[in-house]
């Protein structure tokens, strides 16, 4: 490196020290740990422990950076340089007409892509206005993470992040070794890309290793529970999703089978030949309610004459 570079990395470690304590660390949800060496400023560390799963490899300040775990998103956070001070990976702006300020991760491409920057760049904290430009030289901060032509970060299925990014003349070319910390913390599991909280088993057995609910032979876990496997024939003239049967619209299941629902009795608004209304019931001259079984059903009682002896 030319003493020029020597003395330009200098300057700006010695803003790193003055700036630590002003800029707004991480919490302790950091996703991403690991190093990237600048053959120029030497090691950026990307979370304040080496390994976050053990507490003993913990600076005493949390930083770190955050990615999300499926899809595609932002990441956020700081990374540590001895001699550059901290890094921003979710900067709001970039170096050039167009370019998309920030550091993106998108799991289905593999691509780690953007642009972190520098907060030495800036007179002071980690925003604002930039430095005087005499003790700048020239130099934005800027580190591109890709694509480049030939160059750039990426991320595997495991989470492992590797590649080159490009810092300028001032940090080089920094090759990334970092790991996203796929794991769930302790208690969760993950279920559709996310990490989620298992808050019952009933019927079944939950395994506290692996935090998954165990059902017996011929249930399903459905909704926290441990019921009967649903399949098809088990629910005629539905469909089964999820292991629960849905029935068409105006349909209920009843058995196996989803069944016309009946509509609601109305209340009858006149009655037959020989009743009368009340109370919304159709009775008899005599005040009985029509039997409604039998061979008689719905009819009232027939008058018997009534014969005077001579």
């Amino acid at each position: 490196m030319s003493s020029t570079k020597k003395l330009r990395v200098f300057l700006f470690s010695l803003v790193a020290i003055f700036i630590t304590t002003s800029i707004v660390l991480a919490s302790s949800t950091d996703t991403i740990s690991g190093w990237a060496w600048s053959g120029n400023t030497g090691w950026i560390k990307l979370n304040n422990c080496t390994d976050p799963n053990t507490a003993s490899t913990c600076d005493t300040n949390a930083y770190g950076l955050t990615a999300p775990l499926t899809g595609s998103g932002n990441i956020t956070g700081y990374a540590w340089s001895s001699n550059i001070g901290w890094i921003n990976f979710a900067d709001s702006s970039c170096p050039t007409s167009g370019c998309t300020a920030g550091a993106k991760i998108n799991w289905t491409t593999g691509k780690i892509t953007g642009w972190a920057r520098a907060c030495s760049v800036y007179a002071s904290g980690c925003s604002g206005t930039l430095a005087n430009t005499n003790y700048l030289g020239g130099w934005d901060g800027y580190i591109n993470l890709g694509p480049g032509s030939n160059w750039g970060l990426s991320v595997d299925a495991s989470g492992t992040i590797s590649g080159y990014a490009w810092g300028s003349d001032v940090i080089g070319w920094t090759e990334f070794n970092g790991t996203v910390n796929l794991a769930c913390p302790t208690g969760q599991t993950r279920i559709n890309g996310s990490c989620t909280q298992i808050t019952s088993c009933a019927g079944g057995t939950v395994n506290t290793q692996t935090n998954t609910c165990s059902c017996p032979t011929g249930t399903t876990l459905t909704n926290g529970a441990c019921l009967t496997t649903i399949t098809p024939s088990d629910c005629v003239n539905g469909t089964v999703s999820g292991n629960i049967c849905s029935c068409p619209t105006g349909t209920t299941l009843v058995g196996k089978i989803c069944t016309t629902i009946n509509p609601t009795p109305q209340n009858p608004t006149s009655c037959p030949t020989g009743q009368k209304l009340v109370n919304n019931t159709c009775v008899c001259s005599d005040g009985n309610t029509p039997p409604s079984t039998g061979p008689t059903a719905g009819q009232c009682p027939k008058k018997h004459p009534s014969y005077i002896e001579s």
